[in-house]
């Protein structure tokens, strides 16, 4: 593929050049030095956020209005219609009422439309919704006589019916346990928590990341997952379930569903997995990856770290570094006053 054009002409690259000249194949990373020479600072971080494959396949022609990335005469006229739509004058409607008015002429039963907007008002009778109304009930959910039951807590969720959602066939038994998780914004840095735990589910590593690139939150978390595979090759441990709360990312590993966006980071990831027997990927719910956000909210204050057993907690971390720049901020203080009265 042929870059179509550069900052200036300072740039040591060719008018004819590729952009594989922007990639160092032996590291598989972007070029940084020859793109930020290149291109203006915006496009540069443009640039490199866009994550490379670990095998640099070839070039292919994808859909952008398919999740898949595969052409269809469906979406075609779909994005049509709506840049018809928007060309028309008419008053402006909100994004949640238009999606509303979508539910409500679907064809579907009207008893499901209307469970529908009964869960996002918070309104259906579960046993905490029917406490709050003053009616004595044990919250406790009916299948695992655990977590409250709730909105929050659906059945689905309850540690009852945890294994249904798993969507790869998970290791018997295993070894060792990787929770990992992201988080990202427009702006970045995009961090990154990873966490290692024994057959005793007692931590024995702790990892953070950040890196400042600008990705979607479903890349992240795919880079995420590739990051722990990685780590769990290198490490060469063996029977390792790898924990993500992001399904729609799990799915595309296991070739589940397949969303053109990450269908290269997810291909590489199979890619690792086919030579780890005992390693597999499994969903997981956010609040059993609270470890692993933790540590991704503790990147942005630390950057990259790791540690043996379990890291601080990231408001510890915060705290410490409000302090810090408090005392740095005093002393600050203190010598200009002194230079003043001398």
């Amino acid at each position: 593929m042929k870059i179509i054009s550069f900052r200036n002409n300072n740039c040591p690259l060719s008018d004819d050049a590729l952009i594989m000249e922007l990639i160092d194949v032996e590291t598989k990373q972007w070029k940084w030095d020859v793109i930020y020479s290149c291109f203006d600072s915006c496009s540069a971080k443009q640039i490199i956020s866009i994550p490379l494959s670990l095998c640099l396949p070839s070039d292919t022609l994808v859909w952008n209005w398919e999740k898949d990335g595969a052409y269809s005469v469906r979406s075609t006229y779909h994005v049509i219609c709506d840049e018809k739509e928007r060309s028309l004058p008419g008053p402006s409607v909100s994004r949640k009422n238009k999606v509303w008015k979508e539910i409500w002429k679907a064809p579907v039963p009207k008893k499901i439309k209307n469970f529908m907007w009964r869960l996002t008002k918070n309104i259906l009778p579960t046993r905490a919704n029917l406490h709050k109304k003053g009616i004595s009930l044990d919250l406790q959910c009916p299948l695992c006589h655990h977590e409250e039951f709730s909105e929050a807590n659906p059945p689905r969720q309850c540690r009852v019916s945890l294994p249904l959602t798993t969507v790869t066939p998970s290791v018997s038994s295993p070894s060792f346990f990787v929770f990992v998780d992201a988080g990202c914004n427009l702006n970045g840095p995009t961090v990154w928590g990873l966490v290692l735990k024994n057959h005793d589910r007692i931590t024995t590593f702790s990892a953070c990341k950040c890196d400042d690139i600008a990705v979607d939150p479903i890349m992240a978390e795919a880079l995420g997952v590739r990051w722990a595979i990685q780590f769990v090759r290198e490490q060469g441990l063996q029977s390792v379930c790898i924990f993500s709360d992001a399904a729609n990312v799990v799915d595309c590993i296991c070739n589940k569903v397949k969303f053109d966006a990450i269908e290269m980071v997810a291909q590489d990831c199979r890619e690792l997995l086919s030579s780890l027997p005992n390693v597999s990927v499994v969903f997981v719910r956010r609040d059993q990856n609270i470890d692993a956000h933790n540590l991704a909210s503790l990147a942005r204050l630390v950057g990259n770290r790791t540690w043996v057993g379990a890291a601080p907690n990231a408001s510890v971390m915060s705290n410490y570094a409000e302090n810090s720049d408090t005392n740095v901020w005093l002393c600050s203080s203190l010598f200009l006053m002194k230079v003043c009265f001398l």
